[in-house]
């Protein structure tokens, strides 16, 4: 090692040869399974090797690997003779702890709509993806990410619509109406429920909203004659929570406490967002005012009955 480190240069004389080829055919087969004279072809064509071995012996370096604890199949007719790496103790794993960790930050992100930070813990997760070998974790960590599927020009071009506070045209495939074109003044882009939404101001409902962004066909900057209202207004709501211990949100103030309940204060531009949260918290919560929305609320869990009742 220290003669390579000065020379840059191996002298095959002190290595350990039977080492290194050993090292050679464990790489070889965690690329893919290889027969004999596969094997013995990356060993010739190897400048420190520069030769082929009987099939004795490169069992006998398979059976090194064994020893080490690597799981490596017999070379047989029914796998077209080759040896497949099945396990092996240096593969990379990703533990229970660590996954929980991981889902901590993940949770982390709903209290932000920094999506700079998401998009370097997703390019992070994609990354440990692709080390991991065992379908559990890969499942688990899938569930972090929620860019991953949208189209790259499209997100980026929404984020930075998003930062403009632009206007836009929006080709939307409506799951109730079909393909509509709305107008929009782009705010922001939230995550809600794994998915990730374009809110703004409508002008087509006239009033703030959210586009699931997989749906949006296409966009396109436009001029907005009548202003639209300020997209940072916001909604205020007052609930009771019958949760003594409830942490607020974000976008919440504790409004007074009692003794099974505290009455809390949301200000949020976006209706929607609203409504799937109270729906959320089922019987611990109460709207207390507006109206209108307490009127909303009850004509969804109506058509819900009607639905599933």
């Amino acid at each position: 090692m220290q003669q390579f480190l000065k020379t840059g240069t191996v002298n095959t004389n002190i290595m350990s040869l039977t080492g290194y080829r050993t090292l050679i055919i464990y790489f070889s087969l965690l690329e893919s399974p290889k027969t004999i004279d596969e094997i013995n072809d990356i060993l010739f064509n190897d400048k420190y090797i520069r030769e082929k071995f009987s099939a004795d012996t490169i069992r006998n370096y398979i059976n090194s690997l064994r020893s080490a604890g690597c799981e490596i199949t017999k070379a047989t007719k029914s796998n077209d003779n080759k040896f497949t790496l099945v396990k092996n103790p240096c593969e990379f794993k990703i533990s229970e702890e660590q996954l929980s960790a991981l889902n901590e930050i993940f949770q982390s992100f709903k209290e932000t709509t920094n999506l700079k930070d998401r998009e370097n813990f997703e390019a992070f997760i994609i990354r440990l993806r692709d080390y991991v070998k065992d379908s559990y974790t890969k499942n688990c960590l899938q569930k972090f990410l929620v860019l991953e599927g949208i189209e790259k020009p499209l997100y980026f071009e929404l984020r930075r619509h998003c930062e403009l506070n632009s206007a836009l045209k929006i080709v939307y495939n409506s799951p109730a109406r079909g393909i509509e074109e709305l107008e929009m003044t782009c705010d922001k882009m939230v995550v809600k429920s794994k998915r990730l939404y374009l809110s703004g101001y409508n002008k087509n409902y006239g009033e703030y909203s959210s586009l699931l962004v997989k749906r949006i066909k296409n966009i396109s900057p436009i001029i907005i004659k009548n202003e639209s209202p300020n997209v940072k207004n916001k909604m205020r709501i007052i609930c009771e929570m019958y949760d003594k211990n409830y942490i607020p949100q974000i976008d919440e103030r504790i409004v007074k406490r009692e003794d099974d309940k505290v009455i809390i204060e949301i200000l949020n531009p976006d209706k929607f967002v609203v409504i799937q949260r109270i729906l959320f918290a089922g019987d611990k919560c109460r709207i207390i005012e507006p109206n209108f929305l307490k009127d909303r609320l009850i004509a969804i869990l109506q058509e819900m009955r009607s639905i599933y009742g």
